[in-house]
């Protein structure tokens, strides 16, 4: 259901926030837009696991979705802070399972670099996977140290753009994970 207080309109893009996802996702957050891309639907959204909710249960709601997009056959880019070291599937389990239950959808993962980097430590806990075809769609890390996390994006490219060139527009949904207060000095500046 999409809700029309929530739609918006841009010379490149229109979208609406979709109301009609269940919320299944306990212990995370999750915003879900749907906008006409190459005059087609495309679900996507930006979701927040927290550290401490169980990955055996979220995998098995966030499934629950990923089912409904593909049974309509709805391409859609899922992304975001997820809290599932991907560095670990070959050892763990549950995020083995967590990165099959995406595969079982036709979702490619795009970010395989680490997206937290201390000196002690890496781990790849932000996540970007679409069932988008590789051609339409430039994900990626920015290095920056406003945050412990990297921000990750993504790119989609509009139908009319042939071939990447500096005057090609994009859609671009930054997935930044930082603070608030750093986002508003970012902005300011």
């Amino acid at each position: 259901m999409l809700n029309p207080k929530h739609q918006w309109h841009t010379s490149s893009i229109s979208y609406q926030i979709k109301t009609d996802i269940p919320n299944v996702l306990n212990d995370s957050e999750s915003l879900w837009i749907e906008i006409n891309l190459h005059k087609k639907i495309c679900i996507i959204g930006v979701m927040y696991r927290h550290p401490g909710y169980d990955i055996s249960a979220f995998t098995e709601n966030t499934c629950e979705i990923l089912h409904n997009f593909s049974d309509k056959k709805l391409p859609f880019i899922i992304c975001g802070d997820i809290n599932i070291n991907l560095m670990q599937q070959n050892a763990i389990s549950q995020v083995r399972n967590y990165v099959n239950a995406y595969k079982s959808c036709n979702c490619l993962k795009f970010i395989t670099k680490p997206t937290i980097i201390t000196p002690s430590s890496c781990t790849l806990i932000d996540h970007v996977y679409t069932t988008l075809p590789l051609d339409k769609v430039i994900p990626g890390i920015l290095i920056n140290d406003l945050s412990d996390h990297l921000p990750i994006f993504v790119l989609i490219k509009p139908a009319h753009v042939d071939k990447l060139n500096t005057k090609a527009q994009f859609i671009m949904i930054s997935l930044i994970s930082m603070q608030k207060s750093s986002w508003r000095k970012q902005r300011k500046h």
